[in-house]
C-alpha cells in the first residue's frame, strides 16, 4: 500500500511540475509577443519615416530636374560692401624663448608629453590659447618647425 501511495505522489509531484513548466512558457511566449509586436510597431514607423524622406527626395529630384532654382532668404545671402577692400590680416607676433632647453609640452601641464626643447633665442608664434595649470600661465605656441605645444609664459617675452 505504500508503494502505491508513493507511486501516486510522485505522479501528482511529475503532473505539477509539468504544469508549471507549460505556465512558465506560455507566460514567456506571450511577453516575445508583446516584444515582437513593439518590434513590429517601431519598425512601421522607421519604415513610415524612410518612405517619408524618399518622397521628399524623389521632390528634390524632380525639382532639380526641371532646373527649379531656389533663391536664398536674406538671412542665407551674406551682406558684401559695393566696394570690396582687399584686407590685409595682421601679421601673427612672435615671441622669443628666454630661457635655455625650455620645454614644449603636449598639455598645459609639467607631466604632458615634452614635444621638444626649444633652444634660448627661437622664435615662437602664439595661437592665443592660454590657461593656468599648476601654478603656472601656460601659452600654446607654434615654433618655427611647425610643432604645437604648450610652453610656460615666463620663458618666453
Amino acid at each position: 500500500m505504500n508503494k502505491k501511495l508513493s507511486l501516486i505522489i510522485l505522479f501528482l509531484l511529475f503532473i505539477s511540475l509539468i504544469s508549471v513548466l507549460l505556465a512558465f512558457m506560455a507566460f514567456s511566449r506571450q511577453g516575445n509577443n508583446e516584444d515582437v509586436g513593439q518590434l513590429k510597431t517601431g519598425y512601421d514607423q522607421l519604415l513610415k519615416k524612410v518612405n517619408e524622406l524618399k518622397v521628399t527626395t524623389d521632390e528634390l529630384d524632380t525639382k532639380i530636374a526641371d532646373g527649379a532654382k531656389t533663391t536664398p532668404t536674406n538671412s542665407e545671402v551674406p551682406a558684401t560692401p559695393a566696394n570690396p577692400v582687399p584686407t590685409n590680416p595682421a601679421p601673427t607676433p612672435t615671441k622669443t624663448v628666454v630661457s635655455v632647453n625650455v620645454n614644449m609640452r603636449s598639455d598645459p601641464t609639467t607631466t604632458g608629453k615634452v614635444v621638444r626643447q626649444l633652444p634660448k633665442g627661437e622664435k615662437v608664434t602664439p595661437t592665443g590659447t592660454t590657461t593656468s595649470a599648476a601654478g603656472f600661465q601656460w601659452i600654446q605656441v607654434k615654433d618655427s618647425k611647425g610643432n604645437e605645444g604648450w610652453v610656460v609664459s615666463t620663458f618666453i617675452k
